[in-house]
């Protein structure tokens, strides 16, 4: 099922619209001025202490509007409260918390 978002003075001014939703609203004619095609494009990978955020879009080189991410390292505070979490869901004395990759590791 195709995107579509619609585009006033050139900049994105509501969410991805299905486009049955836009044919039930009585809007067949697609694209058109009003509504340009939109295409999801999949959450970047992030690394254990980066957050990748979208919120907003923009227009590819293909004239096709997409999610713009920004990819951000979690700040100090982040960061702490991120492993003190992690280590206080896990109770396997065994295993041994890896502060590098921010994961649990089984005895060796």
């Amino acid at each position: 099922m195709n995107l579509y978002i619609k585009i006033e003075n050139g900049l994105p001014v509501t969410h991805p619209i299905l486009e049955d939703n836009l044919i039930a609203c009585g809007i067949s004619e697609l694209p058109n001025s009003e509504f340009h095609l939109f295409v999801r494009t999949p959450l970047p990978t992030v690394g254990p202490y980066e957050f990748a955020e979208s919120n907003s879009y923009t227009l590819g080189t293909n004239g096709v509007w997409t999610d713009a991410w920004v990819i951000r390292s979690l700040t100090p505070d982040e960061k702490e409260k991120k492993i003190e979490m992690l280590q206080n869901l896990f109770h396997d004395p065994t295993f041994v918390f890896n502060e590098e990759t921010c994961a649990w590791e089984p005895p060796v």
